[in-house]
């Protein structure tokens, strides 16, 4: 009765949808218009017939009609993405006459009223969850198949027409696997392209040159490894997505492979200013908290019973582990195993394995779990203590936590960190228990967050709430949640996830975005205006969240992400020798000091000193695993064809193997001050693929092999380089140039390529309190005015406005003194600008006016600066 009951069900939606297409929209979209790229414009005078026209053309991909009254029908050459329009209705070109696809099959043919079409069946194929193509009876009996899979070998049958739901009239940029594109026979159709995707391992996507469209090229078959680098309007293109079904978690399941999977640490290591920078690190706060900051120093994690027990040992192993492997430190890395050995000899409990001190708060341990899976790679004599201790407390945990409804306080809106040790560990040590750990996996997704309703609109503010906290708008939670929907999707396999993913990404930056490429956040999501804070565990969590999106998703965009705040909001924060630190940073940010009253949300009036633990001790900890974990992700495997990756860019070396043969790669640069970046490639391998992340904020980049011919490469996308055994030289240059960014009030931020620059105020720096060694908490105040406008008139030629001077790097990058970038501006004091809550008031609204004499400006990066005007407002 059921099985009768769900098929009725199906009937009755499809003949809704049958009615609705044979009364209005055949396979169109009510509301949704296909904007630009047209053909040409006719006159129709219903959609059908609009339809009819876009089928009649060669190169007509899709179609828009006018609904409100004026006949217009538009033919477009491809499918850009659709967007609201009260007055359209749009569709696609229907799929091909003539072809069967057979297989697949979403239960039994369904049997559509008299007079339904292809486009009824079409129809119900865009309608039904998991239909990913169809095939419809045009002989008369009208039954329509759905299938759940694209069918391998479409065949001929005049009785039958055919389709699949791709996207027509785009071409899915760059990542194409090795041996692409593919030429097919003369014959063939994008169902043959999107068929032999279907069939080949790791393809996720697939670009077909449509010989009907009268292009050069014909019949190529361009096979993706991945689909999430966006589209590009082509009318030579049809294009569509491999779609991976969802699968059980156990017993069957497996995890989908990152499509670039993190090297081990201690494969890549720093150079150049990189090293410095790090070197920097290690010499102040970080190397020192183990013997004088009582949180480290004294924690019950080391036995100390009356010590932290909480998350500050976590936090600062997180950070410390990586930071000593990297510099290869003998002082440093016997700080970390000195931690790390004590909690796995002072197990609590050996049934349940638990680790660290007082039982059961979860979230401490999540951090502490990372820690030691990084402990493991870079120390190969403590793997198989590490790993059999993370099998016995994942164990217990599952015991525990099954217990519950629900992970409790942070752990519960944190989960997606535990997940990445979880995956750690069935990635490379599952032993014999490997299916035990994706069944725990999905114990901690669905008792924790849902971050995926939130994200969507469900709760999340659009504007900052003073004075409210709350766990889901907290700062730090939403940073590392960005990264939720991607690491879901490795076991779930839902490609809505990657939507989501970018869609969270496009939130916080809409609605809580600020210059320097993070979120307002003081202490929870604090909208758009500029004085807002954002605290410096949002900025290094943040960064990770975006790495581990860019490694699951293989996506430009998120690595550009990384990039802008590692450059721009993590060294801002910093004194130039790292002994000191702030809470929270600020887009305009005019004094460092005790402030009462502020304009923070939450948070205290010692957030924006620099010193040692303003405002709460957890960011001291925290502030660790910034630079470390940049340097761990610059290069990574590709996992579908077994090549590499460079990610993101700074002067580094690499160490690896693939199939066997040893490989490594120097890279010589001074990214992001240099606009050239030179690869030595040294490979015992036969042959494999380089990738090269190409920003999407630069044009006319080039890509020279050895002293062959530069050749352009498309922003926005990964250029591939085959390397052969021996020593290869790959040179890639990255035009910077000005560009203007309109943010609150319409005022301007400054940017040259991944670098954002702000007005500097001269700083005066007094002493508020001593500790130890180096660190003291610190006053910072201007030494001059900061209430300017920009003179910038023209957004589209901001050169004509600002002065790139360059000079020798200095002993420290991100300061005033050491920068090798300045920029020399104009504009005029605005005194109506002044101070609310002793913070720079809302920049007021461009254009500014103002009679004050025209002065010269300074601008440095924002990382160099530790008071800055970010959002400028410019002159009318």
């Amino acid at each position: 009765m059921m099985h009768n009951a769900s098929s009725l069900f199906l009937l009755f939606a499809l003949f809704v949808v049958w009615l609705d297409a044979c009364s209005a929209i055949p396979f169109g979209s009510a509301n949704l218009d296909l904007y630009g790229d047209d053909l040409t414009i006719v006159n129709a005078s219903s959609p059908l017939g609009c339809a009819q026209m876009c089928d009649g053309h060669a190169a007509c991909q899709g179609w828009a009609w006018d609904s409100c009254g004026k006949s217009r029908c538009w033919l477009k050459a491809s499918i850009e993405p659709r967007t609201p329009n009260l007055c359209r209705v749009s569709g696609v070109k229907l799929g091909q006459v003539g072809i069967d696809r057979l297989g697949n099959d979403l239960g039994s043919p369904v049997l559509l009223p008299g007079g339904a079409t292809a486009s009824t069946c079409a129809s119900a194929c865009a309608n039904t969850s998991r239909c990913v193509a169809w095939s419809f009876d045009t002989c008369g009996k009208s039954q329509c198949w759905l299938k759940s899979a694209i069918p391998t070998t479409p065949s001929h049958n005049t009785c039958r027409t055919s389709g699949i739901q791709g996207s027509l009239g785009l071409d899915h940029k760059g990542s194409d696997m090795l041996g692409s594109p593919v030429t097919l026979p003369n014959k063939a159709t994008a169902t043959d392209c999107a068929s032999l995707c279907s069939s080949s391992l790791d393809c996720l996507g697939w670009a077909f040159v449509d010989p009907k469209a009268g292009c050069e090229l014909t019949n190529i078959c361009w096979l993706k490894t991945s689909t999430t680098m966006g589209t590009a309007p082509d009318p030579c293109r049809i294009s569509g997505m491999q779609p991976i079904p969802a699968v059980p978690v156990h017993p069957n399941a497996t995890l989908a492979p990152p499509r670039y999977r993190p090297m081990p640490l201690g494969t890549i290591l720093p150079q150049g200013w990189l090293l410095k920078q790090l070197r920097t690190q290690g010499d102040g706060l970080s190397g020192h908290l183990s013997e004088f900051w009582p949180d480290i120093s004294s924690s019950a994690w080391i036995g100390n019973s009356s010590g932290d027990s909480f998350e500050r040992v976590p936090y600062w192993l997180n950070g410390m582990v990586p930071l000593s492997a990297l510099l290869k430190d003998p002082e440093l890395q016997a700080q970390a195993y000195k931690y790390i050995d004590y909690v796995l000899r002072h197990e609590q409990d050996p049934v349940t394995g638990w680790l660290g001190p007082t039982c059961c708060d979860v979230w401490p341990r999540i951090p502490f779990l990372m820690a030691m899976i990084q402990y493991a790679e870079a120390n190969a004599t403590d793997t198989q203590r590490i790993v059999n201790s993370l099998h016995a407390f994942f164990k217990g945990l599952g015991t525990i936590i099954t217990q519950q409804d629900s992970l409790s306080s942070w752990a519960q809106f944190r989960y997606q960190d535990l997940l990445v040790s979880i995956y750690w560990l069935y990635d490379n040590h599952p032993l014999s228990h490997g299916p035990y750990l994706l069944d725990l996996a999905a114990l901690v997704k669905a008792q924790g967050f849902d971050w995926e309703s939130y994200f969507a609109g469900d709760g999340f503010p659009t504007t900052g709430n003073p004075g409210i906290w709350t766990m889901q708008s907290h700062g730090v939670n939403n940073g590392q949640a960005i990264k939720s929907a991607a690491m879901w999707y490795r076991q779930s396999r839902n490609s809505s996830l990657v939507e989501s993913s970018m869609q969270r990404h496009v939130m916080l930056d809409k609605y809580h975005g600020q210059a320097s490429g993070i979120f307002a956040c003081d202490e929870c999501l604090a909208g758009k205006m500029p004085s807002q804070g954002t605290e410096l565990c949002t900025v290094v969590e943040t960064m990770y969240s975006y790495n581990i999106m860019a490694s699951v998703l293989a996506n430009v965009e998120f690595a550009d992400r990384v990039e802008k705040l590692t450059f721009n909001s993590l060294p801002a924060t910093f004194t130039p020798d790292m002994w000191a630190h702030q809470y929270l940073q600020q887009s305009n940010e005019i004094n460092a000091g005790h402030f009462d009253p502020n304009v923070y949300g939450t948070d205290g009036p010692d957030s924006n000193i620099y010193g040692l633990a303003p405002n709460y001790g957890c960011c001291t900890a925290n502030f660790n695993q910034g630079w470390p974990k940049f340097t761990s992700h610059l290069y990574m495997f590709s996992t579908s064809d077994n090549g590499l990756v460079a990610l993101t860019y700074a002067p580094s070396s690499l160490s690896t193997y693939i199939r066997g043969k040893p490989v490594s790669v120097t890279l010589v640069t001074e990214y992001p001050f240099d606009t050239t970046l030179t690869f030595m490639i040294t490979s015992g391998a036969t042959e494999f693929p380089f990738h090269f992340r190409i920003p999407t904020w630069t044009k006319g980049a080039t890509l020279q092999v050895g002293s062959g011919v530069k050749r352009e490469v498309a922003s926005g996308t990964f250029a591939q380089v085959n390397v052969t055994t021996g020593t290869l030289k790959v040179t890639l240059n990255f035009p910077m140039s000005f560009s203007i960014e309109r943010r609150y009030n319409n005022a301007a931020s400054v940017l040259y390529g991944p670098l954002v620059f702000a007005l500097q105020m001269g700083e005066s720096w007094k002493q508020l309190a001593y500790y130890a060694f180096n660190s003291s908490d610190w006053q910072c105040l201007p030494t001059q005015p900061w209430g300017y406008a920009l003179l910038m008139d023209d957004d589209d030629h901001p050169e004509k406005y600002l002065k790139l001077v360059t000079r020798p790097m200095g002993q420290y990058p991100f300061s005033l003194a050491g920068s090798p970038f300045v920029v020399h501006a104009q504009g005029r004091a605005v005194p109506s600008w002044n101070v609310t809550k002793n913070a720079a008031s809302p920049p007021p609204t461009s254009p500014v006016h103002s009679s004050e004499p025209l002065v010269p400006l300074t601008l440095y990066p924002f990382g160099a600066t530790k008071l800055r005007i970010a959002e400028i407002p410019t002159l009318a």
